[in-house]
């Protein structure tokens, strides 16, 4: 019997399950839309997934010390805080609160001791929104399993005190997300934004980053491995600094609130797409499964895909999920 596609119309549990998964193996890919309640894992090991920061809160951060000749007086204790909302509805939902001048980050983690392999595509795009109000920095970075971090874009690093030029973030306000001002040119080309309706979609480009050492100065773009990324940090801060005595130092952040809609880091495109429909069966394409093996190159109609069964296939730049009946 001649296999047809199932458009649209099919369940909405395998729409579901289109718009999210992770493969560790190149090119791997992780990726979330936040559409159910539960968090993402593979179906054979359930180790690996993309398990967000738990929540913490009203954890006490000790006073910092003054150093000799220190006259800053912006100082004391403070309060770091995350609480989530994962309904399944499109969303994570979250409240914030970052100490004043700390920098302590949330993110996820793809599993204890897991990681994917992303050389192939560096990439990590989010969409998010903000209800805060007061604009919020988000620093980004990437942490490998051997724990190295990868947070700034350049030939070479900064020198000590101009490091911040070069880090990968950007600003979150009401109406969408800009650039940082301080964002050095060679940034234009890592990091691309848009805005819509409030919500804004930002990608990075790690490829061509390094860790930069802020007490020296000094790159370091050889000891990251994209082939076994663990984690993504995201830090958000108050885009507010002390500027009256020099210091320059964060502001704290209370309870700020935004949401993340979507995330994807790796090889993302092959795995996210809800439009579930190939008009012309035709086309020529190259199919994989749901753990990203490949099946097949060929004319969809023509290479007798498996009746009820869910695949990925790629053509030209576009990728998509559909199920055969």
């Amino acid at each position: 019997m001649k296999k047809t596609i199932l458009t649209v119309a099919f369940a909405a549990s395998a729409l579901f399950a289109s718009a999210q998964g992770i493969k560790s193996m190149s090119p791997g890919y992780a990726v979330d839309n936040f559409k159910t309640t539960t968090e993402v894992s593979d179906a054979v090991d359930n180790n690996l997934g993309i398990f967000f920061y738990k929540d913490s809160i009203n954890t006490a951060i000790p006073t910092d010390s003054l150093k000799v000749g220190d006259v800053r007086t912006i100082k004391g204790t403070g309060t770091y805080s995350q609480k989530t909302v994962r309904l399944g509805n499109g969303s994570l939902d979250f409240t914030y609160s970052q100490p004043y001048n700390k920098f302590i980050n949330t993110g996820f983690q793809v599993g204890k001791g897991k990681s994917i392999d992303i050389a192939t595509n560096p990439k990590f795009k989010i969409e998010i929104a903000s209800s805060s109000n007061e604009d919020i920095y988000f620093k980004i970075n990437l942490k490998d399993a051997m724990g190295n971090i990868l947070d700034s874009k350049g030939s070479s690093a900064k020198k000590s005190g101009d490091w911040y030029k070069d880090e990968f973030g950007f600003i979150l306000g009401s109406t969408g997300a800009s650039l940082s001002s301080n964002a050095s040119p060679v940034l234009t080309s890592a990091i691309t934004i848009s805005n819509s309706a409030g919500k804004a979609t930002i990608t990075f480009n790690f490829g061509g980053g390094y860790r930069a050492n802020y007490g020296t100065g000094k790159a370091d773009s050889t000891s990251f491995d994209f082939t076994k990324v663990s984690e993504v940090q995201l830090t958000p801060l108050s885009n507010k600094q002390n500027d009256k005595d020099g210091s320059y130092d964060r502001f704290s952040l209370k309870a700020a609130t935004f949401a993340i809609s979507y995330v994807g880091l790796g090889d993302f495109v092959t795995s996210i797409n809800e439009d579930a429909t190939i008009s012309n069966s035709n086309e020529v394409v190259s199919v994989y499964d749901m753990m990203g093996k490949f099946v097949a190159t060929g004319k969809l109609n023509e290479l007798g895909l498996e009746a009820g069964k869910l695949y990925v296939v790629k053509s030209g730049n576009k990728s998509r999920k559909i199920v055969m009946n």
